[in-house]
């Protein structure tokens, strides 16, 4: 126990009484302002605010889709496909205009806020982020080119007038960086990027690592497209066809069937990962870099008469999760980096055109 010397507690003892004695004898009115305190104007954003999607508009969800919640349709000009994830998670890249290719935009989730990223003049084809300083990679088309593959009954394929571009940061301007056909892009920090091409005469998959030429990942007959990077860069997953084309006035689809398939990213021990459907097309990574997102018409009624999106391990010998039950075709699905959300293209919005929407994606294990 600590005691005080009677000589010094005396002391403490005066000293506090005088205190309160000076504390009662101020006026209990405040005095006048010193003068006016300064504002401080600040655009920083406080950690402790959680990150909400404000953009575009709220849908009435299918019950079904227990997944999904807390729908949003972010376009509604019935051209808009492709979504992109920025690497912060808050923005989404998206290309919107017709015949396939149009224009680049970047939404601010939280704001709405748009901004062109694509040069005027000319057509473009998103590709997507890689390394820093952000730097755009997309296909670029003059006015009257074509950005995606068209398929001639008579002839195959025809391929489009894009060549790979890159852009940024900030105001650098946009340049050539790969001479066409180069179209289907997908970016990888860590690995570069993979692209469809029929330089070769057959729409192939191909390669192009920073600083370096580009390379051949796949040998088969037949279309190769629609390529998705692991986020841990070390595998490509990708749709390519199997079996014969079909021809005529009858075929709806230029196609036998399509599935998943995946390989390692310099294209070894490629196998047919998703074989569910007629068409098991856009696989896209989840942030493990194992399980596949895709979309497919496996519950339609038939072959490509509607397409809803799935969720597979290409490890696991179960079936595929289904994700969407709405009548429409939902396709194009990419979760954010930190896998809290999910976009995606439909046609739910009523008309046959597409249209980009998001909503928070649900795990198994947290229903």
């Amino acid at each position: 126990m600590l005691r005080v010397a009677e000589s010094t507690a005396v002391p403490l003892l005066a000293a506090a009484t005088t205190l309160v004695a000076v504390g009662c004898s101020y006026p209990t009115k405040p005095g006048e302002p010193l003068g006016q305190l300064p504002e401080t104007v600040t655009s920083a954003v406080p950690l402790w605010i959680p990150f909400r999607i404000a953009a575009g508009r709220a849908e009435a969800p299918d019950p079904r889709e227990t997944r999904l919640q807390e729908l949003r349709r972010l376009t509604f000009d019935g051209k808009s496909r492709h979504p992109v994830w920025h690497p912060d998670g808050r923005h989404l890249l998206y290309e919107t205009g017709d015949g396939g290719c149009g224009a680049i935009i970047e939404l601010d989730l939280s704001t709405g806020a748009r901004e062109r990223l694509s040069p005027e003049g000319g057509s473009a084809s998103l590709g997507g982020y890689l390394e820093e300083p952000r730097r755009l990679a997309f296909g670029r088309a003059d006015a009257e080119g074509r950005c995606r593959p068209r398929f001639d009954q008579a002839s195959g394929w025809a391929a489009p007038d894009t060549s790979l571009w890159i852009e940024g940061p900030h105001a650098e301007p946009a340049r050539p960086w790969l001479p066409g056909p180069a179209f289907e892009i997908a970016t990888n920090r860590f690995a570069g990027v993979v692209f469809s091409s029929t330089r070769d005469g057959d729409p192939e998959l191909y390669l192009l690592p920073p600083g370096s030429d580009p390379q051949r990942l796949t040998e088969s007959p037949g279309y190769d497209g629609g390529a998705s990077l692991a986020p841990d860069g070390g595998t490509v997953a990708w749709h390519a066809e199997s079996g014969r084309r079909r021809r005529g006035p009858r075929s709806s689809h230029p196609f036998a069937e399509l599935h998943v398939h995946v390989a390692t990213i310099h294209g070894k021990r490629a196998r047919i990962a998703v074989e569910a459907g007629h068409f098991d097309v856009q696989p896209s990574f989840m942030p493990d870099s194992r399980r596949l997102l895709f979309s497919s018409d496996y519950d339609a009624a038939g072959p490509g008469e509607s397409f809803d999106l799935y969720l597979a391990d290409p490890e696991s010998a179960g079936p595929p999760q289904r994700l969407t039950h709405h009548p429409a075709s939902d396709g194009e699905p990419q979760i954010s980096p930190n896998g809290r959300y999910l976009a995606f293209t439909s046609t739910r919005g009523g008309g046959p055109g597409l249209d980009v929407y998001v909503a928070r994606f649900v795990e198994a294990q947290d229903q």
